[in-house]
């Protein structure tokens, strides 16, 4: 492959275009590190897309870890390279004996459990779909719980000491966060297993968004975002060790053989787990309860949530379900219900107009509408002046807009999506 991004026979194709590939590849980049790119179901739906259309392509068939610095299209755009400066008051605070142990783990024990970084998992927004993977599930036990809107980690705790923690993005090695979670997780487990490998998500609480906002002047945005911040560095210790909050969902043991019993090792062991439970599925309708009696942690949890987690409970049961090179067949993340895109309607008081680097791109500013989050929303991005025109948005007119993450925007212009708000 030429450099980083390959478009050969995919820009005449009407499912995608020159940009979305292009986005594709900077949002794999940019993913590693913690900055938000593009929402998660966007990426989902443009990598289907590619994996229905052209089965062959790089990014099929590529892990992201041996994707190549994207150098062009970051010049393309004028987008600035990634950095992660983990603290180094907190790297040099690492003692000698756990600098020991991790040597002796990476030179001697290293693939106890296979690669330690979790694949993706794939992200499903219709209740047909839900339906015919939860069918192949078959009557089992299943494991639900809330699917956390963070930064996934993995952590490795040797001879009982955490010895290792690192990122999991879609581009890049891995990058080693162990510095900062031996801030924020328990340094020691009680076990005689020699490896025990933990995964999770880093989240921030809502809550905290406007003390640090306050305290370092800067743009925490999101949650989500503003994990990243605190994982960089830059912020007083005791802020990191307050605001940043592990959550653990899985713990690979010779121990634990369902999902339920890794769950409780992890409550047990002092690590905070997503709000779970198990059921036995035995029809349809029993599914659609637990995703109704889900919805309201939407909103009461102090973090925030981008849908649920549906596994099959049994671990040797779920590992036989097969694998791809991006998903596991044995769990689904369902973003339906409160978790489904929200939809929203504006006036339109004016059309705002922006030369880039060949056009000139509109967009609608609207009076003000609060949105779930709390937020305010002004504007909307409407891309370029054919779908302003198709659409009929002029000052004066009502304009269609749909949330589909903490900050991401998006102006309602398909028809499927135009039947769903009327």
């Amino acid at each position: 492959m030429d450099e980083e991004f390959d478009l050969e026979g995919l820009v005449e194709q009407p499912t995608l275009t020159q940009e979305q590939i292009e986005q594709l590849y900077l949002a794999r980049y940019y993913y590693a590190y913690g900055i938000p790119f593009m929402e998660d179901t966007v990426y989902e739906g443009l990598m289907n897309l590619i994996r229905k259309y052209y089965p062959d392509h790089y990014l099929n068939n590529v892990h992201w870890s041996k994707d190549p610095e994207p150098v062009t299209l970051l010049h393309k755009y004028n987008l600035p390279f990634a950095e992660f400066n983990i603290n180094k008051e907190l790297e040099e605070a690492i003692p000698d004996y756990i600098l020991d142990l991790k040597r002796e783990y990476f030179e001697n024990y290293e693939g106890r459990y296979g690669d330690t970084s979790q694949k993706s998992i794939e992200l499903i927004q219709d209740y047909d779909t839900i339906y015919e993977r939860v069918e192949a599930f078959g009557h089992r036990n299943l494991h639900i719980s809330i699917k956390a809107d963070g930064f996934n980690y993995t952590v490795i705790y040797f001879r009982g000491h955490l010895i290792h923690a690192q990122t999991k993005g879609r581009t890049g090695s891995p990058i080693d966060i162990t510095a900062v979670l031996r801030l924020v997780l328990p340094l020691t487990i009680k076990t005689d297993e020699l490896v025990v490998i933990i995964s999770g998500e880093l989240v921030c609480y809502k809550e905290s968004l406007p003390y640090l906002r306050s305290k370092y002047k800067q743009k925490f945005v999101s949650t989500r975002s503003s994990v990243s911040s605190l994982l960089r560095g830059g912020l007083e210790l005791q802020d990191i060790k307050t605001h940043l909050k592990p959550l653990a969902f899985k713990c690979r043991s010779e121990y634990l053989h369902t999902l339920t019993e890794e769950f409780e090792w992890l409550k047990a062991n002092g690590f905070n787990t997503p709000t779970s439970l198990t059921f036995y599925y035995d029809e349809w309708k029993t599914l659609v309860q637990y995703i109704k009696f889900f919805e309201p942690y939407r909103e009461l949890l102090p973090y925030s949530s981008d849908g649920l987690v549906l596994a099959v409970d049994d671990s040797n049961d779920f590992y036989s379900l097969g694998e791809t090179d991006h998903h596991y067949g044995g769990n689904i993340a369902m973003k339906v219900g409160v978790w489904s895109p929200e939809y929203y309607v504006g006036s339109v008081v004016g059309i705002k107009w922006t030369l880039g680097s060949s056009m000139y791109s509109p967009e609608a500013v609207i009076e003000p509408v609060t949105v779930a989050n709390g937020n305010n929303v002004t504007s909307i991005p409407l891309n370029h002046i054919g779908r302003m025109v198709k659409h009929n948005i002029y000052p004066g007119s009502e304009i269609y807009f749909k949330i589909t993450g903490d900050t991401k925007i998006t102006l309602v212009y398909k028809d499927e999506d135009l039947e769903n708000i009327t």
